[in-house]
């Protein structure tokens, strides 16, 4: 009796110790899912915040507002795709309106080969002109231009050390940084352009770097202009937790100076 008694309690003991067991390992496997789902959450919101991003900038000169800059990329399946749209509707006396609107997104080469398509299309009152530029590891691979222009620059694309990116993509380098950007080599398609940094000042929660935009082959910008260096300007604040981002872009050329103010 003395033995079956004590098998019993034993009994009785395991089993608590088993219920115990079960109760926690239940906390435990509770406590875990509820960990991934709180990681889950925190990586989907991040992608989300990378996968989409628009900016806009109101275009100013001389107190006068003529239109607005819209840069936004999208992370997709197959890469990064990028678009930068300027719409000038109120500059003076209409002589420069027009709409720019460009794509740069992943394609295929000549050769068959993964490549990044720049292209651009310009509508303006006189015409519209189509621009696709192939880059790879940051070197040109082709260009189309339709209607052709008059005077573009002669690039031998095989033997050029041309190392180089497109507006759009040096758009986004300079949007995404939260220092002053190092040097870019830009081609549009008719253009070698060359961005350098010149210096640097930080006030209070604002740091502002200075730059040289130069055309170092083909024509200027904005015959009958033909401007072939601009100063440029970029203002990046800093928020509450000491994150710096870009606020605005000035541009000097000549008598022209015009401000892109961030408007989101």
């Amino acid at each position: 009796m003395i033995a079956g008694k004590s098998n019993t309690l034993r009994c009785h003991v395991d089993t608590k110790r088993s219920d115990r067991a079960m109760g926690h390992n239940h906390m435990m496997s509770r406590l875990t899912h509820v960990i991934l789902t709180i990681q889950t959450l925190t990586m989907l919101s991040h992608a989300q915040a990378v996968m989409a991003e628009t900016q806009l900038f109101d275009v100013h000169m001389m107190g006068r507002t003529l239109g607005q800059v819209t840069y936004s990329r999208t992370q997709k399946d197959h890469g990064l795709h990028s678009t930068l749209t300027a719409r000038l509707n109120n500059t003076p006396m209409g002589v420069f309106d027009g709409v720019f609107i460009g794509v740069r997104q992943p394609s295929t080469g000549p050769d068959g080969r993964q490549a990044y398509e720049y292209r651009v299309s310009n509508v303006s009152p006189k015409r519209t002109r189509k621009v696709s530029v192939l880059f790879r590891n940051e070197r040109v691979v082709q260009t189309r231009v339709t209607p052709p222009y008059k005077n573009a620059m002669a690039l031998d694309l095989e033997n050029a050390p041309l190392i180089a990116t497109d507006m759009i993509d040096a758009f986004g380098a300079v949007s995404a940084q939260t220092q002053c950007p190092g040097s870019l080599r830009i081609y549009d398609g008719r253009r070698l352009i060359r961005v350098s940094p010149k210096s640097s000042i930080v006030q209070s929660k604002q740091l502002t770097c200075l730059m040289t935009y130069k055309v170092i082959k083909g024509p200027g910008h904005l015959h009958p202009f033909n401007f072939r260096s601009v100063g440029v300007s970029l203002t990046y604040k800093t928020d509450a937790l000491g994150r710096n981002a870009l606020d605005q872009i000035d541009l000097n050329a000549g008598v022209f100076n015009i401000s892109l103010l961030q408007n989101n």
